[in-house]
């Protein structure tokens, strides 16, 4: 059986400093690390575009993208771009080659280790362009690596029972039976990511920090008055700063001392 992750109630709630930086005009769709900064998905005035941001989110350059990107990831020297409809299908694009398609929804994350491609759209998991199959009941939520392996949230709702599991994930893995191996803990797990010592994840209004044993509630979105409903990415950055992506601009949470 999976093991249970450790939930930490912390005596002093972490405190964070907020900005937001908006993006007058445009729709954001989805950010990444770049090779200096960052690179942004936003459509202004029916235009797709990448741009490109420095360090401190200042735009370098802009350059048109595919009209149907939903989504992007800057792996190395590799960019890969999720575009399409729900009305003709998604299809996943490295470099600007159509690398393989699915049935998906809008809403995706990628995740690129080596020559395999995670992908977790519409409750589903993809490797590589092929479905893996879950239990009944069960969803894909989100991607993220602990400790050099990469892991897919899985969230299941039966009743008032709401619980989630982070499985591990290869690039052979075609099926998951039953969630017998990995970490599990309460709650229904939505977006995630991860930096090089913790895996981030949304439940509730909550983003929780873990290390693959601790489970700690990292920022309150309530007290922060935002809205995990709205919250299109979760990028960490350095010093335990996370940036927060909605569709008009983004939050750059920074931990304080109290």
């Amino acid at each position: 059986m999976p093991e249970r992750l450790t939930e930490v109630i912390l005596e002093t709630p972490m405190s964070f400093a907020t900005r937001f930086y908006p993006m007058d005009g445009m729709t954001c769709l989805d950010i990444t690390a770049g090779e200096n900064g960052y690179l942004l998905l936003a459509q202004e005035n029916d235009v797709m575009q990448e741009i490109a941001l420095d360090a401190s989110f200042q735009v370098l350059s802009r350059q048109s993208a595919a009209p149907e990107a939903k989504a992007l990831l800057r792996e190395g020297k590799a960019c890969f771009t999720y575009e399409g409809q729900a009305e003709t299908g998604f299809s996943v694009h490295q470099n600007g080659e159509e690398k393989f398609s699915v049935q998906g929804e809008p809403n995706c994350q990628m995740a690129a280790v080596g020559q395999t491609l995670y992908l977790v759209t519409a409750g589903q998991l993809y490797v590589d362009g092929q479905q893996v199959s879950l239990p009944e009941n069960w969803s894909a939520t989100g991607l993220l690596k602990l400790k050099g392996q990469m892991l897919v949230a899985l969230a299941s709702h039966e009743g008032e029972v709401e619980i989630s599991f982070l499985y591990p994930v290869s690039p052979n893995l075609r099926e998951v039976a039953a969630p017998e191996e990995g970490t599990s803990f309460s709650g229904l797990a939505g977006l995630c990511s991860w930096d090089d010592s913790y895996g981030y994840l949304l439940r509730e209004n909550q983003i929780c920090r873990t290390d693959g044993e601790e489970l700690i509630v990292y920022i309150d979105l309530t007290q922060q008055n935002l809205d995990g409903a709205q919250l299109l990415r979760i990028l960490p950055l350095t010093g335990g700063k996370l940036l927060l992506l909605w569709s008009d601009g983004f939050t750059v949470c920074t931990p304080t001392l109290e």
